[in-house]
């Protein structure tokens, strides 16, 4: 159960919903996206076990509500699929996806990409770029230039 990758695409739009002071949601919302940059960076998808690892790190280098984030957004997450309301699964390279086919085929099984955290991600690059002359990692990128 801890080792499950956790699918939620829509988590901004259950947190803002959520009851929250606006404040909480904010910083919910910071937690939460940072931790799935922390999977992204891995190239490991969201699960119970990596959050806990992370928190346990994050907890003793920096005050923040990373614990109660984090499990809001696995609890609400197991809460959407009990419901039936299963999240698609997110394109491949987007943070807390499990590995895909890269084929065709699985293309066309997984439908239309859902909403993910694309946007999210596409702003780091960009801020790299803007410090390397549109480039990261020293290559130039279409994508981060435009």
């Amino acid at each position: 159960m801890d080792n499950q990758p956790v699918s939620f695409p829509d988590w901004k739009q259950a947190l803002a919903t959520a009851g929250l002071s606006a404040g909480a949601e904010a910083a919910y919302g910071r937690e939460i996206i940072t931790f799935l940059k922390h999977c992204k960076t891995l190239h490991a998808p969201a699960t119970v076990m990596l959050a806990k690892q992370y928190v346990e790190k994050q907890e003793r280098l920096r005050p923040g509500p990373v614990r109660v984030a984090l499990r809001w957004f696995f609890r609400a997450a197991r809460a959407r699929s009990e419901r039936g309301e299963d999240c698609p699964s997110p394109s491949p390279g987007v943070m807390g996806g499990a590995p895909q086919d890269s084929g065709r085929g699985a293309r066309e099984r997984a439908g239309p990409p859902g909403p993910s955290l694309a946007g999210e991600v596409a702003r780091a690059p960009r801020a790299e770029a803007d410090r390397d002359g549109g480039r990261v990692n020293g290559f130039a990128d279409a994508a981060v230039q435009s």
